[in-house]
C-alpha cells in the first residue's frame, strides 16, 4: 500500500508558488527607495540597476607588489560591489602577502596626494588550489561582499607576495551594480 504525506505536498505546492509569484513581482519605486538591504533595494528611480562585470589580469615584473586602478566611479552614481574573485600564478616558494580591494580612492595615482574621501580597505582571502602545468603555485579566492565606492573615486585592486625577481601572473574580477547617489 503506498501512502502519501498530503498536508507535506500541499505545504510544499504553496512554497513553490510564493516563490514563483516572488520571481514574477515587480517593485514599485517606493520599495526600491524604502527597503535598504532588500532585493528591491538595487532598483533605481529610472529602473534597474546598471551591472558593473569586470576583470583585470597584471603581471608582477619581478616586483613585490603591484596596484592597479580597477573602476572610476562616475559623478552621480555609487558603486556597489557584490563579488570579488582573486587568482594568482606564484612560483615555487612564493605566497601572497596581501590581496585587497580598495574603495573610495580619491587619487587615480595613489599615494601621490592625500584624498578628501577616506579610503576603505578590503582583505581578500586567497588559498592554494594547485599547480599549472608550468610548475606554479595557483591561489584562488572568491567572496561575496558587499563594498561601495563613492561618487568621483577609484577602486583599486593591490596584491603583494612574500619574493620577488620572478614574474607573478595576477587576476581580479568583480561583479556588482551601480545606483544613483
Amino acid at each position: 500500500m503506498v501512502t502519501t504525506n498530503k498536508s507535506g505536498m500541499i505545504a510544499g505546492s504553496l512554497v513553490l508558488v510564493g516563490v514563483l509569484s516572488g520571481v514574477t513581482a515587480t517593485p514599485s519605486a517606493a520599495q526600491g527607495q524604502g527597503n535598504p538591504g532588500g532585493a528591491a533595494s538595487q532598483a533605481t528611480v529610472s529602473g534597474a540597476p546598471q551591472m558593473v562585470q569586470l576583470s583585470k589580469t597584471f603581471t608582477l615584473n619581478g616586483g613585490s607588489a603591484n596596484a592597479t586602478l580597477l573602476f572610476a566611479v562616475p559623478n552621480g552614481k555609487r558603486l556597489v560591489i557584490e563579488t570579488v574573485t582573486v587568482r594568482a600564478e606564484l612560483s615555487d616558494g612564493e605566497f601572497p602577502s596581501f590581496a585587497e580591494l580598495t574603495t573610495n580612492e580619491s587619487d587615480p595615482n595613489p599615494g601621490l596626494t592625500a584624498g578628501a574621501v577616506t579610503r576603505v580597505y578590503h582583505e581578500i582571502l586567497v588559498a592554494p588550489q594547485g599547480l599549472t602545468v608550468d610548475g606554479k603555485t595557483v591561489f584562488v579566492g572568491t567572496h561575496p561582499i558587499r563594498a561601495y565606492g563613492e561618487p568621483n573615486t577609484f577602486v583599486f585592486f593591490q596584491f603583494g607576495r612574500n619574493n620577488k625577481g620572478t614574474d607573478a601572473l595576477v587576476q581580479v574580477s568583480i561583479s556588482g551594480y551601480l545606483v544613483d547617489a
